[in-house]
């Protein structure tokens, strides 16, 4: 029981000290503020509930960003396909950015979730594309193939946007 409540504080503290970090992630993915609280609720209860299954402590950090990408796909499998989409994430005192801040999000939007992680983790997150290879789990090849392919479609509406389509 101590032992257990020891692993608790560990992963809690783990957790805490890159909460905003994960959060950012899961909103990323989710594009809601509620949504991405209650994945990284979800995410924290089943990292306590299975950290026997996690072999090494080193590997903590690209365990639980498994487990928080796996609560925010369950979360967007339950949304209502209708749910409204805060700009929290966005939000800034400088009202010459909103604008612009707005049509990231939107831009964000048009992009599966694939796409739309590997975007935030290598502009957002500023990761390598070899980290962003580990925490997927998946070949470097393809996570330079979603960026290639997300960019591409940012890149057309941007120039639909300039041409005023």
């Amino acid at each position: 029981m101590e032992k257990t409540l020891y692993l608790n504080n560990e992963i809690e503290e783990l957790i805490l000290n890159k909460k905003q970090k994960y959060f950012r992630v899961a909103y990323s993915i989710v594009l809601n503020k509620e949504d991405a609280e209650d994945a990284l609720q979800e995410a924290y209860t089943s990292a306590i509930a299975n950290i026997s299954k996690l072999r090494n402590k080193e590997y903590f950090e690209t365990w639980f960003y498994r487990i928080l990408v796996n609560s925010c796909k369950k979360i967007i499998k339950k949304r209502n396909p209708f749910n409204v989409v805060h700009s929290e994430y966005f939000k800034t005192d400088n009202s010459d950015y909103v604008e612009d801040k707005i049509y990231l999000e939107e831009l964000l939007k048009l992009l599966d979730v694939e796409h739309r992680q590997v975007v935030i983790l290598k502009y957002v997150e500023q990761l390598s594309i070899k980290e962003i290879s580990n925490k997927l789990d998946i070949p470097e090849g393809t996570v330079k193939s979603r960026l290639f392919y997300a960019i591409e479609k940012i890149r057309i509406q941007l120039k639909r946007k300039d041409e005023g389509l």
